[in-house]
């Protein structure tokens, strides 16, 4: 069950020792430094690549009276970049003021990038790109001042609202257990104000120094950190898939090169296959998505069953087999009976995983299981619907279906009309219209008439011709 895997931000029961010191801070006693229970954590050198340590780290909890005692602890802006001249100066107007120094690792920028940094008081330090992305950032980790760091990329930036909390919730977390915080990250589907939330996820974006934290992997880099987590509710926007179609093929051929290589290297790592699945995903190479769907699975459950990935790995599978059915029609049933196994797989580990339930609808919609389809829907809705009002309650995996709202309405919608439920089906309807932008609102109605249309039959050329009333209704 998902209370048993790897979540964010969840704290630590507190000990005995803890107790005790935020008791008496609370009472406005202080603790003599003999006192102070701790730990010893290792430290990681990104000069030599190489783990040091153990040191002794303070562990205690310290109240609000002695956070303001220590003063205000400086974080830095740490970023990794080439040629993201159309992208940086945005991301450096979002945290203005709200960080105390900005450092950037350029791995061969040949536009204004550095330039542009520069004009911000920016310390650019040129590395050669050496073929991994943990590898640049460990570098630009390494020339940080500061004790904590803000982790952007350049095609990310802030929330306006977001910004000015960065510093509340570094002295917040400072004298505590706690080494990194989650931002909720949203990807966007365009670069302007109307821009629609296409996934979210949470992420580690700040993060304290000098405890040992730092990155591996090639690409789809992870951190290493020790310590416990807090979520922050701050919101981070992600540009970097509204690319044009070219740059798109060479992001994703410059992405499935470098987890090939990385492969090689470990080639029994399940967070490797993860990614794997995923690209393949993206670039519709359905076999070789569920082959990697599989081997990573099945790593997962040997090696970390608690991972939030094993989630992704089911529903990336699933999702093939699904896109299967269009391409060999003599094996649709078999495909979807695949993909609703995954799903389930999924659902059985965490019962409100968006995207499962998602993808559950449609596959009970296309094999006509309308009660089933009914249910999970509903059940989509509601998680949907808790999911905006609070993104904070994301997993650390990407949630891929906000989109989908739209989709899974207009599917009851057509399961109401079945079942001559007008008024039912109308409200469905409307209710899918409502997921969209103002020139896409047509979208439900003419899906559904021409679903309907295309049947042919007189209770289906019925329900077409209320759907063209319900949906044009104010025309």
């Amino acid at each position: 069950m998902l209370q048993n895997m790897k979540l964010q931000g969840t704290a630590t029961q507190e000990t005995p020792e803890q107790v005790e010191a935020r008791k008496a801070a609370e009472a406005g006693r202080k603790l003599d430094e003999a006192e102070v229970p701790t730990k010893q954590r290792m430290a990681y050198d990104p000069a030599t690549n190489k783990i040091v340590g153990p040191v002794d780290v303070d562990i205690r909890e310290w109240s609000i009276e002695e956070i303001k005692e220590c003063g205000d602890p400086k974080i830095t802006l740490c970023m990794i970049l080439k040629d993201e001249e159309d992208h940086i100066r945005r991301c450096l107007e979002s945290v203005k003021g709200h960080v105390d120094e900005i450092v950037v690792v350029d791995t061969g920028s040949t536009d204004k990038t550095m330039e542009i940094c520069k004009e911000y008081g920016a310390k650019v330090f040129e590395h050669p790109w050496e073929g991994s992305f943990s590898t640049a950032r460990n570098q630009a980790m390494s020339h940080v001042s500061t004790e904590w760091i803000l982790q952007l990329d350049g095609d990310e930036l802030m929330d306006a609202e977001s910004a000015p909390k960065i510093r509340d919730i570094v002295r917040s977390v400072h004298k505590s257990t706690a080494n990194m915080c989650y931002l909720t990250l949203f990807n966007r589907d365009i670069d302007d104000s109307k821009a629609k939330d296409l996934t979210s996820i949470n992420t580690g974006k700040i993060i304290r120094m000098g405890i040992g934290a730092h990155y591996v992997n090639r690409i789809h880099n992870k951190l290493i950190c020790d310590g416990d987590t807090r979520i922050t509710g701050l919101k981070i926007y992600h540009y970097g898939y509204h690319l044009d179609e070219a740059k798109m093929k060479m992001k994703h051929e410059r992405t499935l090169s470098m987890l090939l290589a990385q492969l090689e290297e470990m080639p029994d790592d399940p967070d490797t296959h993860y990614y794997l699945t995923i690209q393949y995903l993206r670039g519709e190479e359905w076999d070789k998505c569920i082959e990697h769907s599989k081997i990573g699975a099945t790593l997962f459950l040997k090696k970390e069953p608690d991972s939030q990935l094993l989630l992704l790995v089911y529903n990336a599978g699933a999702i093939a087999y699904y896109h299967k059915k269009a391409e060999s029609p003599d094996n649709k049933q078999e495909f979807l009976k695949n993909a609703e196994e995954l799903c389930l797989k999924a659902v059985e580990i965490y019962s409100d995983y968006l995207d499962a339930n998602s993808l559950l609808s449609s596959i009970y919609f296309a094999t006509k299981q309308y009660a089933k389809c009914y249910e999970v829907s509903v059940k989509f809705l509601a998680a949907a619907q808790m999911h905006k009002n609070d993104p904070t309650k994301a997993l650390i995996i990407p949630i891929n279906c906000l989109k989908n709202e739209w989709l899974v309405n207009l599917q009851l919608a057509i399961n109401f009309y079945e079942n001559a439920e007008g008024d039912n089906a109308v409200m469905f309807l409307q209710r899918s219209e409502a997921c969209l932008p103002l020139e896409e609102k047509y979208k439900p109605s003419f899906t559904v008439f021409k679903y309907m249309f295309q049947r042919g039959d007189p209770k289906s050329l019925a329900n077409a011709e209320a759907i063209y009333k319900a949906g044009y209704r104010q025309e």
